[in-house]
């Protein structure tokens, strides 16, 4: 699916309108989770635009996948200081969102808060591990590249990432062995797995 809004060619794919739909469906009922991380997902998102659309411009295009949002804007302008304030904003925005609801919780007691508060939190941890395609590897590659060249901050990234993924892939069996029907982790490695497989195949 392709159209244009104000300017920005936007691609949603078919599979994440598929997965969308089936996540909404899911959610029917008493289960308000699925709704919750996707809007903390697109607050996420919104951290990066902020600070694209200030440091860059207007974005040339927006693409939704399955496991990526894919902004495409001219940085090439952009400073390493503002490069690194572009990977860290999405999770800068989480931590930020996550506070207020926490206050706001703290106030009204409202469970939905709660959970917006750890849905919110819970992304920005993630998305800051240094785990190839998400914001932490994209933020430390930015440091790395200021004293190091391209090639060796990628051997450090592709590092790091293995030593991230197979500990929580190893926890995931675990639970999942342990707890006979607890996914939450191994479902995490599957993710970042598929997060990286998509981006090495564009």
């Amino acid at each position: 699916m392709k159209f244009s809004i104000f300017g920005i060619r936007v691609y949603i794919s078919f599979l994440s309108v598929a997965l969308l739909t089936l996540a909404l469906v899911l959610s029917c009922g008493d289960n308000h989770m699925i709704p919750v991380c996707i809007m903390c997902s697109a607050i996420h998102e919104v951290g990066h635009l902020v600070f694209i659309s200030k440091f860059s411009g207007k974005p040339s295009s927006v693409s939704f996948y399955p496991c990526e949002v894919r902004i495409v804007c001219d940085c090439s302008e952009n400073t390493s200081f503002q490069d690194i304030i572009i990977s860290i904003s999405g999770v800068f925005f989480n931590f930020l969102t996550g506070t207020l609801f926490y206050l706001l919780y703290s106030i009204t007691g409202s469970k939905v808060l709660f959970d917006f508060f750890v849905c919110s939190f819970c992304i920005g941890a993630f998305n800051i591990l240094p785990i190839k395609g998400l914001d932490g590897a994209s933020t430390l590659e930015s440091i790395l590249l200021l004293r190091s060249s391209a090639r060796i901050a990628e051997r450090i990234i592709n590092i790091l990432t293995v030593v991230f993924i197979v500990p929580i892939a190893v926890i995931g069996f675990l639970i999942l062995f342990l707890s006979k029907n607890n996914y939450s982790m191994l479902f995490i490695a599957v993710y970042f797995t598929i997060n990286i497989l998509s981006k090495e195949m564009r």
